[in-house]
């Protein structure tokens, strides 16, 4: 055992109180009262009983005393603050007091009480929009010393910086700190990080000559066609050889037509070494495989090795796969470094291409190369081979001493119960702060106890993260049953693409919302929602009601059957799901095309790779439901044209 964790089961272990009835009984009463606290909190009801001892003995009382103190926070600023000082005063270091001094210093913040925010605030934040307060608040308080190197500090970056910094930036300004030199220094910044609109107010910022110099290089952001076709009809050298290539790559993701157009063109012009000019060709057909077109293959075939990355090595074994050139995809797959040549991935595509080219026996060796893996490419080779697929389940081994231990923790405690709480982002940060020094072995235990009070995802993540990847019962779990029966119900679709779906979308997650806006257990956009709650004759649902099972679970089985009678083939629907129909439409080919071949040829990254992982839930989920694993080939129909 490692000293280190051997040190703290024997610290825990000194923490540790016999379980008992009476103990189980307290904790359900703490329970009980937290969460009619917390209930009466949320209906601003002016009755507040006094809490009880045993309430103010329960681990997460004090995110009961910051709920209320962020309500008072908004309605009664002044009178919070002394007590929100004495909280923070009372809580050190603890995850709810980050919680509570960042909200509280953005209060002070919009309150002008400057001298307050410094006395509350740390010397320097991770966060750009609290640091650019406490530098407004050293400006305000005359607090000078230093302050023009922080401020350059804060202003020089590759990203646009939150408003409240404006006031910090102006005076900057009037003071002549941006002269040409720093602002080009964060020009550099932005150029290097294509932030085109960021670039073009900082070119606003230079003299005449400055942006004589910089304004064709701002231009190759904004507009890289025109750019590149003003700088053939009167070339420069004003512009280095590697910024033309960068901005010819911007082109052939935008528009792969024209950047192919301008492809021999720029070769022409002899502004560009060898390397660069296979640069070029290599981004006309980087840029016209992602959009499917069968010209790519023979600019893919005459690239020189030299332009070959990761990148492109992958993608011309993809389109020599769409155009059915299995000659070159044995070739291309054997050429692959010898690390991505032996994942499954390739091992498949090199025994499709044995198989097409009439030899069974490397086909049959490249298959069983590839059949070991669980994943979606492992259990394609599997079929392949006549093969029954295997989940290759092995349960993990439970270590009752560091268990205890952990439920011992103070932070776990606390997780623990604002998960039961359903409390789940308060919860997350105290789990992160309690693992965070915890070594590999107490981590797959907390994972194993994540997982027995229904935290699914933490298990999930966690076990991922210690690549332990064999228990499939705590890896692909079965949650919320009823929900799931009485979605699968209302719907009529099968349970196993209830569960595919919602792991493959928020790992059982009840409040996931995506950066686009999608919500809950099966990530609902609310307009999707409310149309599907009409078609099935079911209440409007809310933005909060998206975050219950019992109302997200029925609308996205909805959604989902809606899909499938749509588009009839269970590859389209999961990409539609991820991606939209409407793309969907658009990555169909003139041509019939065989599933397998459809989904590696999907141009997004992201979507390619959910729609695989779909699918390899759909064979465990078959393996966990119903004792057999689903088979992939009945649901891999040809894609039919558009």
């Amino acid at each position: 055992m490692h000293a280190g964790l051997r040190t703290w089961l024997c610290a825990a272990f000194t923490l540790l109180v016999p379980a008992s009835s009476a103990v189980a009984a307290e904790l359900d009463q703490q329970r009980a009262q937290f969460s009619a606290a917390v209930a009466q909190l949320e209906e601003a009801s002016d009755a507040t009983p006094a809490d009880t001892e045993l309430l103010q003995r329960y681990a997460i009382y004090p995110y009961l005393q910051y709920l209320r103190l962020k309500a008072q926070l908004k309605s009664e600023p002044e009178a919070a603050d002394p007590r929100i000082a004495e909280f923070l005063a009372q809580q050190g270091e603890q995850p709810v007091a980050w919680r509570m001094r960042n909200r509280w210093l953005r209060s002070l913040a919009k309150r002008e009480r400057w001298a307050q925010l410094l006395a509350a605030a740390p010397a320097k934040f991770s966060d750009d929009l609290l640091n650019c307060h406490r530098l407004r608040a050293r400006l305000e308080t005359q607090d000078l010393r230093g302050l023009v190197a922080e401020a350059l500090a804060q202003w020089t970056q590759a990203s646009d910086q939150p408003s409240a910094c404006d006031p910090v930036f102006t005076w900057l300004k009037d003071m002549g700190q941006f002269s040409d030199a720093r602002v080009a220094k964060r020009l550099e910044l932005t150029l290097a990080a294509e932030r085109g609109g960021l670039s073009r107010y900082l070119l606003g910022l230079l003299s005449a000559k400055a942006q004589r110099q910089y304004q064709p290089r701002v231009e190759l952001l904004r507009d890289p066609a025109g750019s590149l076709q003003r700088w053939l009809r009167k070339p420069s050298t004003g512009i280095a050889a590697d910024e033309l290539v960068a901005a010819h790559w911007r082109l052939a993701r935008r528009d792969p037509r024209s950047a192919e157009k301008l492809l021999q063109p720029l070769r022409d012009s002899e502004y560009f070494n060898l390397q660069q000019q296979a640069e070029l060709q290599r981004n006309s057909a980087l840029g016209l495989a992602y959009d499917r077109q069968a010209d790519a293959l023979e600019l893919f075939a005459s690239l020189p090795d030299s332009a070959l990355d990761e990148h492109a090595y992958e993608w011309r074994i993809r389109v020599a796969v769409l155009a059915g050139d299995w000659r070159r995809v044995a070739a291309w797959t054997a050429e692959l470094p010898e690390a991505e040549r032996d994942s499954a991935r390739w091992q498949y595509w090199a025994g499709r291409a044995a198989a097409e080219l009439g030899d069974a026996q490397a086909a049959q060796r490249h298959y069983s190369a590839a059949a070991g893996e669980r994943e979606y490419y492992g259990f394609l080779a599997a079929e392949r081979l006549g093969l029954a697929l295997d989940p290759q389940h092995q349960e993990l081994a439970e270590d009752a001493a560091i268990q205890q231990a952990l439920l011992a923790e103070p932070g776990l405690i606390k997780a623990r119960e604002l998960h039961h709480a359903g409390q789940l982002v308060f919860a997350l940060s105290e789990w992160n702060h309690a693992l965070q020094d915890m070594g590999g072995e107490a981590i797959t235990q907390a994972a194993i106890l994540a997982a027995r009070w229904g935290w699914h995802e933490q298990a999930i993540v966690r076990l991922a993260q210690q690549e332990r990847w064999d228990d499939i019962h705590l890896r692909f779990a079965l949650p919320y049953p009823a929900a799931v029966a009485a979605a699968s119900r209302i719907s009529g679709l099968d349970q196993l693409w209830i569960y595919t779906v919602m792991r493959a979308e928020s790992l059982y997650h009840p409040q996931a919302r995506s950066g686009a806006g999608a919500y809950g257990l099966m990530q609902l956009l609310p307009s999707t929602a409310r149309q599907v709650a009409r078609e099935l004759g079911l209440p409007r649902p809310s933005r909060k009601d998206l975050y219950q099972p019992s109302v997200n679970l029925p609308l996205g089985a909805g959604y989902l059957k809606d899909l499938y009678e749509d588009l009839q083939s269970w590859p389209l629907v999961f990409a539609a799901y991820n991606a939209g129909p409407h793309r969907v439409a658009r990555w169909r080919l003139e041509r019939e095309v065989p599933a397998d071949v459809w989904i590696a040829n999907v141009p997004y990254n992201e979507t390619r790779g959910y729609i695989q992982r779909a699918l390899m839930n759909v064979v465990i989920f078959g393996w966990r439901m119903n004792g057999e694993p689903t088979p992939l080939t009945p649901l891999l129909l040809p894609v039919a044209p558009k």
